[in-house]
């Protein structure tokens, strides 16, 4: 498979897509699990999609030239990201740059999601090593790093349920626990519980 060159000129694949696309360019999509290519043909603007769906790699016009189809077989899908973390950062996600300064409060939203998502030991290792510091057992926040003063986790999987956490100064703010039954968490001694049918607010903790 060749590469896309953003600000190229490129045939896509002569016997897949029969037209010239100028200046064209690609985005990776990770909350969709695919990527996107758009350009100008001879025709006017065109966009595309490529996706590993069930039967293949597909690949779709969504604007300009419509079509859709499977260029390869043996596609595979991977289960949506369902816990995901929240650290506060808002500079811009250049990947280049996140290597270089190689912050703690940067990459691990990054690794923690990319870790559901690929099918690679060392992902998931970095993943489950995350998660450990968000949940171990029934432990809330056992062993968060220096660098995560405040942030907020969701969707966090249990086998009765799920729960969302949040904290400030490294200390738990607020949890909601989304089943029938929660488990008996690790807590302060004092806190407010509430419920609204399945859903369980912990909150007002004190030491």
């Amino acid at each position: 498979m060749r590469y896309f060159v953003p600000g190229s000129d490129y045939v896509v694949g002569i016997d897949v897509v029969p037209f010239l696309l100028n200046n064209c360019t690609v985005q990776q999509d990770l909350e969709r699990q695919c990527i996107f290519i758009w350009g100008q043909s001879a025709e006017g603007y065109v966009r595309l999609k490529l996706k590993a769906e069930e039967e293949g790699l597909v690949l779709t016009g969504l604007r300009g030239q419509k079509f859709r189809r499977v260029i390869a077989t043996g596609g595979k899908l991977f289960g949506p990201s369902t816990e995901r973390l929240f650290l506060g950062c808002t500079k811009a996600q250049d990947w280049e740059l996140m290597r270089r300064r190689n912050n703690f409060q940067e990459l691990g939203p990054i690794l923690f999601f990319l870790g559901q998502q690929v099918p690679d030991p060392e992902a998931r290792a970095a993943y489950t090593n995350i998660r450990k510091m968000l949940l171990d057992g029934t432990r809330i926040l056992p062993d968060l790093p220096h660098e995560w003063h405040a942030g907020r986790a969701t969707g966090l999987l249990l086998e009765t349920g799920t729960i969302d956490l949040e904290w400030s100064r490294r200390t738990l703010r607020r949890m909601v626990f989304h089943g029938d039954k929660p488990p008996e968490f690790v807590l302060p001694k004092a806190f407010r519980c509430t419920r609204q049918g399945s859903v369980f607010v912990y909150d007002r903790f004190q030491k």
